[in-house]
C-alpha cells in the first residue's frame, strides 16, 4: 500500500536551500476551513493544508472565534507544502483584557470536551456538579453531598454502603 502524497518522502527535487530555511518553527494562522474540511494555515503569504498534532484539539482549530488566530508549525521533512499545527499561541493582550473583565460577565464555556481516560477538577475549597434541582458537592473537609428529587443507586454486581454508622431515615 502506498502512502498518500502528503506522507512522500523528500527527493533531491523537494530537498533544497528552500526548504533549509523551513526546519524551524513558524508563526501562521488559522485561515478557514477547506471544501473537505481540511484546516487550512496561512504563513508568508502561502495558503496551506494543515496537519495537527493530538495535542492540538480539532474542535478548538475550527471555533470560528480562533480564525485569524495564531499557531506554531513545523514542517514535515522541511517542506513548506506540508505544516503541522504544534500548538495554538496565546496572545498576551488577552490576559490583560480578562484580568479587567469582572468575573460575573465572563464568557462560560457552552460545552466541555474530554479526550482522556481520566478527567480531574480540583478547587481549593469545593467544586459543585449541579443541573435543575439536582446536585453533587465535594467540600474541603471530606464531606459529600448529593442532593435530588430523585435518587437511584444501580448495580448489576453489589452494590455497598460503608461508613463508621449508616442511618437511614
Amino acid at each position: 500500500m502506498s502512502k498518500p502524497d502528503r506522507y512522500r518522502e523528500p527527493t533531491e527535487q523537494t530537498e533544497g536551500v528552500l526548504h533549509n530555511e523551513f526546519h524551524a518553527p513558524r508563526i501562521g494562522r488559522l485561515a478557514s476551513l477547506g471544501p473537505a474540511g481540511e484546516i487550512l494555515v496561512e504563513y508568508e503569504g502561502a495558503t496551506r493544508v494543515a496537519r495537527s498534532t493530538t495535542g492540538v484539539s480539532r474542535s478548538e482549530l475550527v471555533k470560528p472565534e480562533n480564525r485569524g488566530r495564531d499557531v506554531l508549525l513545523l514542517f514535515e521533512v522541511g517542506d513548506p507544502h506540508r505544516p503541522i499545527i504544534i500548538g495554538l499561541m496565546d496572545d498576551p493582550l488577552e490576559h490583560l483584557v480578562s484580568m479587567e473583565v469582572a468575573p460575573s460577565s465572563a464568557k462560560k464555556p457552552d460545552d466541555v470536551f474530554v479526550d482522556g481516560k481520566r478527567v480531574t477538577i480540583e478547587a481549593e475549597e469545593e467544586v459543585v456538579l449541579k443541573c435543575g434541582p439536582g446536585s453533587i458537592t465535594l467540600r474541603k473537609d471530606g464531606k459529600i453531598i448529593i442532593k435530588g428529587t430523585h435518587l437511584l443507586s444501580r448495580s448489576s454486581g453489589s452494590n455497598r454502603i460503608k461508613g463508621a454508622r449508616v442511618d437511614i431515615n
